[in-house]
């Protein structure tokens, strides 16, 4: 009776409806039509399912984790050196991924982002400059330095702890590899990879990555290096989402799995390494006073304290390690 009920009614709204657009002024229902389609102007809209998944065991009403969440774990051990003469970083990473969803999962995507540097990404193909009817001597910059700069990853090797190569696609800045057998919940899949990836001139290019070098520093060939988005990284896998393998465009960032990274840096001995994570060989990377400066930062909540200081730096700087 209920179901009848509602039926009719339905029924009856959706011809009152019909009428109503018949009667509307033409703009009007035009406005109505483009609500209804997306290009939603009603500033006091409910918010539909699109916009906030329906609440269920894993994600509570609240936005909280429900009773039944989730999330997959990777961990990475990971072996990089830098090329200073070459600007480049070349990494080899042993990953675990756990699957901890109760999906069984018979590929993994991962984030590529540093080939948004291609010439034929996304990224590069799509790109506009501000004034349709202007070209700045920047833009022109830009489009000549990439013309010839050769970006993005070149991965040497996918594979299992034993070797065996495994089949792998790459589309713009993701990278599918399928495994050799489903990854059932609750099961580990440890594989490998070794890649090479240049730094861009950031002076030339506005990047988040790159290398940038100062005056006599062009000369000399000291410059300075960050490093960003630098090894393959495996894409989320939620339940409300699946594969979060969306395209890198060059701004805005993707969230990570969780994980525990063991990272070994290996730079000429007149570079000094900024990273996030716990130093686990102070004696070996640091003077005494330095290692002093260390502890004082620890402890220090209020005032900056240098651990390299400017002078040290500089004299640094005036040779390069061969």
């Amino acid at each position: 009776m209920s179901v009848s009920m509602g039926f009719c009614r339905s029924a009856v709204w959706m011809v009152i409806a019909a009428l109503v657009a018949l009667v509307l002024p033409t703009e009007v229902a035009a406005q109505a039509l483009r609500q209804t389609k997306g290009d939603f102007i009603d500033r006091f809209r409910q918010l539909d399912p699109e916009e906030l998944p329906t609440p269920n065991d894993y994600r509570s009403a609240s936005g909280a984790p429900g009773h039944r969440y989730w999330q997959q774990q990777v961990d990475y051990a990971i072996n990089v050196a830098l090329d200073e003469d070459r600007k480049s970083l070349t990494g080899a990473a042993t990953i675990t991924y756990t699957n901890n969803s109760p999906d069984t999962l018979t590929y993994l995507w991962l984030l590529l982002d540093q080939d948004n540097f291609r010439r034929d990404s996304t990224a590069e193909l799509t790109r506009t400059i501000a004034e349709p009817n202007r070209l700045s001597f920047e833009d022109a910059r830009r489009m000549r330095y990439m013309r010839d700069f050769n970006g993005g990853f070149s991965i040497s090797t996918v594979a299992t702890q034993n070797g065996t190569r495994l089949v792998y696609s790459i589309n713009d800045t993701l990278m599918r590899v399928e495994l050799p057998q489903p990854l059932r919940p609750g099961e580990t899949f440890i594989f490998q990879t070794r890649w090479t990836v240049p730094f861009v001139d950031t002076s030339i290019v506005g990047a988040r990555s790159g290398y940038e070098c100062f005056t006599k520093s062009y000369e000399d060939g000291n410059c300075l290096f960050l490093a960003a988005q630098w090894f393959p990284r495996l894409a989320a896998y939620s339940d409300f989402e699946g594969w979060h393998n969306k395209a890198f465009l060059g701004s805005g960032e993707f969230t990570l799995e969780f994980g525990n990274y063991a990272v070994n840096i290996t730079v000429p001995g007149d570079f000094v390494v900024s990273a996030t994570g716990a130093l686990q060989n102070p004696d070996e990377v640091l003077t005494a006073a330095q290692r002093s400066r260390l502890e004082q930062a620890r402890r220090s909540f209020d005032d900056p304290v240098y651990i390299v200081t400017p002078a040290e730096a500089a004299a640094a700087e005036r040779q390069r390690s061969r």
